[in-house]
């Protein structure tokens, strides 16, 4: 069976089930839309119910994955556990003020966010965060007396 927009190579369904497949499955290899969906009046443009480890909405792209808009509201609402590649843990050691951090990839225009974790220290904040090519360096105001845990956040 075809789908909206290209071919299957397993059970593909449109605006159905797919037997092991794709409910709705698009392809594109130039320019141009693979799925379009338009909904207005409060509809829903797709809907998606995915079980047994599945995953709902799946996007791979040269530059962009999943594309969200809205000129009137919220482009993107998550309910639930979000994970991101593009965040983590680091740990300033005891009598140290910074930590690095790698990651690829990474540039000097890219947004950090960093904050201290758990109870933190008296007048220990973050200071600064120095960023290069493939790293960025998150300052503290002073070293603490014991390791202390940074959570961090990346944008772009």
């Amino acid at each position: 069976m075809h789908a909206l927009g290209g071919d299957c190579d397993s059970d593909c369904g449109n605006g159905g089930k797919g037997g092991g497949g794709f409910g709705v499955f698009g392809n594109n290899d130039d320019y141009g839309t693979g799925v379009s969906v338009t909904a207005g009046m409060g509809g829903i443009g797709v809907s998606v119910t995915a079980g047994m480890g599945g995953i709902g909405v799946y996007g791979s792209g040269d530059v962009y994955g999943v594309f969200a808009s809205s000129t009137d509201g919220t482009a993107l609402h998550v309910d639930g556990v979000t994970t991101f590649s593009r965040s983590g843990i680091a740990t300033v050691a005891k009598g140290s003020t910074s930590v690095t951090v790698k990651l690829t990839p990474f540039s000097s225009v890219s947004l950090v966010f960093a904050t201290p974790q758990g109870t933190g220290e008296a007048g220990v904040y973050v200071q600064g965060i120095s960023k290069s090519n493939d790293k960025f360096i998150i300052e503290l105001s002073e070293a603490p007396t014991a390791a202390l845990k940074l959570g961090w956040f990346v944008i772009g």
